[in-house]
């Protein structure tokens, strides 16, 4: 029987042994600081995800920030981290709370010796600070420096600032400088940062393609028992209840169970109307393997046939997938592969749909949304704005490969008109090698014949 780890929650292993995850995150800082020499201060989130609205109760079992838990392992909110010249490297970190310790159990904290003592066995950071002495120790820093490394997201002219906790931070980090007499230069260290971050490395890898092999698993399952599901409620009862039996890390985010119409709306949780004697399914979840998660999508005929009309759209989309996935490779921008894609699923619904006689009405022109995102401690990693998708993707990169298709189809045939509402996604995982990529989602099925066998 394994034994109990008590911290398993608070700082991730990703599968590793204590000492192996120390030094692995030991090696993240020193890269850091190499790309990002001077002053580097790192925020993790300042508060609980519910803390603003005490009636909402939030849990997710990874809860930090991608950045910080990336250079430090620690799990939980009120830590800040400095990494300094000369191989600096400081945790400033929130009192330990006796009373949080009985409500929920271990959490780390600053204060007397033995919780110093502990963080610098588990987390293997010696230099440990109370929270409260990060503006005095980084006066002694910034006399005769005031540039400081800071990771934020800056404002784009098409979208709103976020003022999540970085924004906070920086603002909390100035005001207080500037009331202790200085005059801080801050030098947004997001793009390069996060682009350290986003090529995983082997143990990154191999837990993203355990991550999709259980999400596939609980696929096929899925599909062997949807004759007796009556409705998305019970989908997204067996979805959950599977992800909770194989993975403690939990879910990647919540379910999309999406029948007939309710596909076409691209972002759907409502996830309880019933189900019909036809009709498409759309499924959009994924398996989190410790700090990975997979993202995959399939698209299935209820009644466990595609019709005409949904194997002709299913089919294109299906191609158009396969498309993109034989451009991926290092070099290549997201922009590039989004422009293909829709240009292909476009002139092949001109050649194969429409030329045969199909209609359609989408409430867009050609493209719902970009064909693929990256992923990496985050489900939608990378930058919030995308800016990233301008830049080449590098090997060791994981990006998804989602092309899809919402509207109002219609198709007759020599005997029978079909028409429908119909939200089809086929969505991969794909690893960004030097000349090609991995598909990390192989082995769930998504070929007609493979899922008809499968259902029936």
């Amino acid at each position: 029987m394994p034994k109990d780890n008590p911290y398993s929650r608070i700082f991730i292993q990703d599968g590793l042994s204590l000492k192996d995850a120390q030094d692995r995150y030991q090696t993240r800082r020193c890269l850091f600081r190499n790309t990002h020499p001077g002053h580097n201060i790192v925020a993790g989130i300042d508060r609980d995800l519910d803390a603003t609205e005490p009636w909402s109760i939030c849990y997710s079992p990874l809860y930090q920030d991608p950045l910080f838990l990336y250079l430090s392992g620690i799990n939980q909110p009120g830590s800040v981290l400095y990494l300094g010249p000369n191989h600096q490297e400081t945790l400033f970190i929130a009192p330990k709370n006796a009373k949080k310790t009985f409500w929920e159990g271990t959490h780390f904290g600053s204060g007397a010796r033995e919780n110093i003592q502990e963080l610098q066995s588990i987390t293997g950071i010696q230099d440990i600070k109370p929270l409260s002495e990060l503006y005095p120790t980084l006066d002694e820093h910034f006399h005769q420096d005031p540039h400081i490394n800071l990771f934020w997201h800056d404002k784009s002219p098409k979208r709103p600032l976020i003022k999540d906790s970085h924004f906070r931070f920086k603002q909390r980090l100035s005001q207080a400088m500037k009331r202790r007499g200085q005059s801080p230069q801050f030098n947004n260290i997001a793009h390069t940062a996060t682009q350290q971050r986003l090529v995983l490395d082997p143990i990154d890898q191999q837990n993203l393609e355990k991550a999709n092999i259980k999400t596939s698993q609980i696929f096929t399952l899925l599909c062997q028992k949807l004759s007796k599901m009556q409705s998305e409620q019970d989908v997204n009862g067996l979805i959950k209840g599977e992800i909770a039996r194989l993975s403690t890390s939990g879910q990647s985010f919540p379910p999309i169970v999406a029948y007939g119409k309710n596909a076409t709306t691209l972002h759907y949780h409502r996830n309880e109307s019933p189900f019909q004697n036809s009709g498409m399914l759309l499924l959009d979840f994924g398996v989190r393997e410790h700090s990975m998660p997979a993202d995959i999508s399939r698209s299935i005929p209820i009644n466990g046939r595609f019709n005409p009309l949904e194997k002709c759209l299913y089919q294109l989309v299906l191609e158009t997938q396969k498309y993109v996935q034989s451009l991926v490779k290092e070099g290549v921008t997201l922009n590039a592969l989004n422009q293909s894609c829709w240009t292909f699923l476009e002139q092949a619904l001109k050649d194969r749909f429409l030329s045969q006689g199909g209609s359609m009405t989408r409430d867009y022109q050609q493209q719902p949304h970009q064909v693929g995102h990256l992923i990496g401690i985050a489900v939608h990693d990378g930058d919030p704005y995308r800016n990233d998708a301008k830049h080449p993707l590098k090997a060791g990169m994981v990006i998804s490969n989602e092309p899809g298709l919402y509207g109002h189809f219609s198709l007759e045939t020599p005997t029978k008109k079909y028409e429908a509402d119909i939200g089809i996604r086929i969505e991969d995982n794909l690893l960004v090698t030097k000349k090609g990529c991995q598909n990390l989602s192989e082995s769930c099925p998504k070929e007609i014949q493979e899922l008809e066998a499968l259902i029936n």
